[in-house]
């Protein structure tokens, strides 16, 4: 599936802004200038531009145009994939079950459908040297004859679909349900990461809940370069 013209545009400016290219207060290129750049329409720099202003990199001035926002030292990316995160070096994904159910008042909300609306869920555990360290299960809408469920069910950790994902990690204590499935005490922490994955529109197509012992998971980031 091609990613729209206007991703990457989006995508460049924020490189250019990230890496040192662009600094605090920089003018950006007029929209003409954008426009005869990467060869599309003004509309096509505006959603770009929009995306920017969205995630803070970017804000207008009227009359003078757009420039570039102070990037915060505190400010981090990480590369987030389900097997990475886990220490050890023999790493593997088993499935565990697939079954499609109706909607909990959870899912509606996080997935933004109806409660009649069908929803795949795919379960993995995942394993660490032989060992059982995490439990991963995702929720799809189903949609007849999209392949998005497919993809997932053969264990690929990123769907032909997914554009972004917005990530929050915690520790907790684990449910009833998680203690059993990762074999643990009632009182041993997980890490819980939640995904929610969104199509190049930003809407919902998938919720991820992960949980890992919390000593055998490490999530890390390298800090933004910029002012």
């Amino acid at each position: 599936m091609a990613v729209p013209v206007y991703l990457k545009i989006a995508d460049d400016i924020r490189k250019q802004i990230t890496y040192g290219l662009l600094n605090a207060n920089d003018p950006l290129s007029s929209e003409k200038e954008l426009c005869s750049k990467y060869g599309v329409s003004r509309m096509t720099v505006r959603k770009a531009l929009a995306i920017l202003v969205d995630e803070n990199l970017l804000y207008s001035v009227p009359g003078k145009g757009y420039f570039t926002k102070k990037i915060n030292h505190d400010k981090y990316l990480f590369a987030f994939d389900e097997l990475a995160i886990l220490t050890g070096s023999n790493k593997e994904s088993q499935l565990m079950e697939v079954e499609i159910i109706r909607p909990t008042a959870e899912l509606i909300y996080q997935l933004r459908v109806s409660p009649d609306k069908r929803i795949v869920v795919i379960r993995h555990l995942l394993y660490s040297d032989g060992e059982l360290v995490a439990y991963d299960t995702k929720y799809i809408p189903y949609f007849t004859g999209i392949p998005i469920v497919e993809k997932e069910i053969n264990a690929s950790r990123t769907s032909i679909f997914d554009v972004h994902r917005n990530i929050s990690i915690s520790m907790e204590m684990p449910t009833v349900e998680i203690a059993k499935r990762l074999q643990l005490q009632a009182d041993d922490p997980v890490i819980v990461v939640k995904q929610h994955i969104l199509d190049q529109d930003r809407s919902p197509i998938g919720f991820g809940q992960l949980y890992c012992r919390y000593n055998k998971c490490r999530i890390e980031g390298v800090s933004v370069i910029g002012e």
